[in-house]
C-alpha cells in the first residue's frame, strides 16, 4: 500500500507544504523515477542473468515495467492534478512523452561521449536531462 502523500510530504523537510508545489512535485518525481529505474534495472539484470534472455528483450520488459510504475506513482503520489479524464489515453500520452525524454537522454549520452566524457559522467548527464525533460513535459501536458 502506498503511503499517504501528505504523510510523506510532512515527514521529509524538503517536501513540506510551504515549499512551492513545483518543487514538491519535482522532489516526489525524483523519488518515483529512482524507484522506476531500480525496477527497470532489476528486471533487466534478472532476465539477462537468470533467464538468459537477450538484452534487448529484457531491456524492453524492464523499461515497460518502469514506465508502468512511474505512471502509477505520478497519478497517485507525485502530481496533485490531472488534465485528462480518460486514463487509457492519459497512459498512452504519458508513454509517448517518455519517448521524447528517452531520445533526449540518448542524444545527451552520445554527445557527452563524443566530447570526451567518461561513460559514467555521460550517463549521469543524460539521466539528468532525461529526468528534467520527462518531468517538465509530463507536468505541462498531463498534470
Amino acid at each position: 500500500m502506498m503511503p499517504n502523500r501528505d504523510t510523506v510530504v510532512e515527514s521529509l523537510p524538503v517536501l513540506r507544504t510551504e515549499v512551492t508545489p513545483f518543487l514538491s512535485e519535482a522532489a516526489r518525481y525524483l523519488l518515483a523515477s529512482a524507484a522506476a529505474l531500480i525496477l527497470d534495472f532489476s528486471i533487466l539484470w534478472a532476465c539477462v542473468n537468470w533467464l538468459h534472455w537477450p538484452a534487448w528483450l529484457a531491456g524492453a520488459i524492464g523499461y515497460s515495467s518502469g514506465l508502468v510504475l512511474i505512471y502509477g506513482l505520478s497519478v497517485t503520489w507525485v502530481f496533485r492534478h490531472r488534465r485528462l479524464r480518460d486514463k487509457k489515453y492519459e497512459f498512452l500520452i504519458f508513454g509517448l512523452l517518455g519517448a521524447i525524454g528517452l531520445v533526449l537522454n540518448s542524444l545527451t549520452l552520445t554527445l557527452a561521449i563524443a566530447l570526451g566524457a567518461t561513460l559514467a559522467l555521460a550517463k549521469l548527464l543524460s539521466a539528468g536531462v532525461g529526468f528534467l525533460a520527462n518531468f517538465l513535459i509530463r507536468r505541462k501536458v498531463l498534470f
